[in-house]
């Protein structure tokens, strides 16, 4: 699905819903229950070997490189920047520190997350693997020197970004044409790390995350300064229970994945509905920590099994989404004498403001 407007600070009306009818066409070995599967390689542990092209490009798109004729580009960014770091960023930060730890070796699941890794790695900076869920399309990290269109592309694309705290789903197709490849190798060298290789990947019928030079999603080898390895991947792919009911490979993957950390953030409500079961079933039965606004699963579906720490302040959700209303998160933000000030505004526009919750399992 589109990126749902990982919002921070005042914020443009959200995404209109999902329409799980609209459904992408499973594919040959997803569709055909009788035949076999076919044996596929996983993901290779580590890139084989460092792609220099790849991390100059990367640097490039965002704004790191100075060489000619990118002087331009790289001031704009930088501009951006600070002011992010001024409104939200450093906060965020600051806040992940103390309310969070650092999540060190960490899986984080971050769903209906669009390209938004600068929030999630903000959120856990020492995470050993990113995984971005979300439906639109992963692309390659285009090669050579990024000049002219490509590069206003991207500038507009992270100047966006880093001014509004989230992607315009309106503006996604326009930014990016060719997938969000470029955006996340760009997100990437923009928080200091080295983007080392890449490589193309598919959920396998069996539920693994396999190399595939024709899949549908990216993995992204990165390092940190220190030297630490990291894996980010992007999977692309419909997160609806008519989908995932069907697709019985990609629903035993995401209950792989959804052990350890999750990320749900301007995510449309769409885990309060009826037709996205299967992923809040999930996280529910597994996740050892979720850190959500108040369009991830619904409080009261946390509250049985997880200790519930509140953020911020809340008292109905923005006016689009009336018909999940969050109940019993509104009464426990009015009762609870333990709800913790947020230093920063996060998510969509409401009238009582911003608030997270920081789930962890009893």
């Amino acid at each position: 699905m589109a990126s749902l407007l990982a919002a921070c600070g005042p914020a443009a009306p959200p995404a209109p819903a999902l329409r799980i009818a609209e459904l992408p066409p499973l594919p040959p070995e997803e569709a055909t229950s009788t035949s076999p599967a076919t044996p596929a390689a996983p993901v290779s542990a580590g890139p084989l070997a460092r792609d220099e092209a790849l991390d100059r490009v990367a640097r490039a798109l965002a704004g790191r490189d100075d060489a000619p004729g990118l002087a331009e580009h790289a001031r704009a960014i930088d501009e951006h920047l600070g002011a992010y770091e001024t409104r939200l960023g450093a906060a965020l930060g600051a806040w992940a520190t103390t309310e969070l730890g650092d999540g060190t070796g960490a899986t984080v699941l971050y769903p209906f997350s669009g390209p938004d890794f600068l929030t999630a790695h903000r959120l856990f900076p020492r995470a050993a693997r990113y995984v971005l869920v979300s439906r639109e399309r992963a692309g390659r990290v285009g090669r050579g020197a990024p000049r002219g269109e490509r590069l206003a592309q991207q500038r507009r694309a992270l100047e966006g970004l880093l001014r509004r705290g989230f992607f315009l789903t309106r503006d996604m197709s326009r930014d990016f044409p060719d997938g969000v490849a470029d955006t996340l190798a760009a997100q990437a060298a923009l928080e200091g790390l080295r983007v080392d290789a890449e490589a193309r990947t598919r959920v396998s019928s069996s539920g693994a995350l396999v190399d595939d030079p024709d899949g549908d999603s990216l993995r992204l080898w990165l390092r940190r300064p220190g030297g630490g390895e990291v894996e980010l991947d992007f999977v692309s792919t419909d997160l609806s229970d008519p989908w995932l009911r069907r697709a019985a490979g990609v629903s035993a993957w995401l209950a792989s994945v959804a052990g350890d950390r999750a990320l749900l953030k301007a995510a449309s409500h769409l885990l309060q509905q009826p037709g996205f079961a299967v992923l809040r079933d999930a996280l529910v039965a597994r996740a050892r920590l979720v850190v959500q606004d108040e369009t991830g699963v619904d409080y009261a579906a946390l509250a049985p099994s997880f200790d519930v720490a509140l953020y911020g302040a809340f008292t109905r959700v923005n006016p689009l989404f009336a018909g999940t209303p969050q109940r019993a998160l509104a009464r426990a933000f009015r009762e609870r004498d333990d709800v913790r000030p947020l230093p920063f505004s996060l998510g969509y526009r409401k009238p009582s403001g911003s608030c997270l919750l920081v789930a962890r399992r009893r």
